[in-house]
């Protein structure tokens, strides 16, 4: 992979970050929709593989308990998609870290 493609990919992993924080955090119910499309966008290479799990994290670390339980079935239904190696050999060490930072 070129440099201005690695670029570009973390252009879109910054930018979809800031969009989370800014338009959909506030709104729940637009998160499962907008997971989904960064996993569309790590599969099509527009973004890293970590984005999905990247938002999830940070979601996680801004949210109430509450509404966790969305993001917490968000991922368990898509376990078959989290094992792919696809995503497990880019987001295994977020997954971790996420887990760790919050004393499950």
């Amino acid at each position: 992979m070129c440099r201005d493609e690695t670029e570009k990919r973390l252009t879109v992993d910054q930018y979809a970050r800031d969009y989370l924080l800014k338009e959909i955090l506030p709104e729940p119910a637009k998160w499962n929709s907008f997971l989904a499309v960064a996993i569309k966008l790590a599969r099509q290479e527009l973004s890293t593989a970590a984005l999905p799990i990247t938002l999830i994290g940070d979601l996680v670390e801004l949210s109430t308990l509450d509404n966790c339980e969305t993001l917490f079935e968000f991922v368990e239904n898509r376990l078959e998609a989290w094992k792919e190696p696809f995503f497990m050999n880019s987001g295994k060490n977020a997954v971790l870290r996420l887990c760790n930072g919050k004393n499950l």
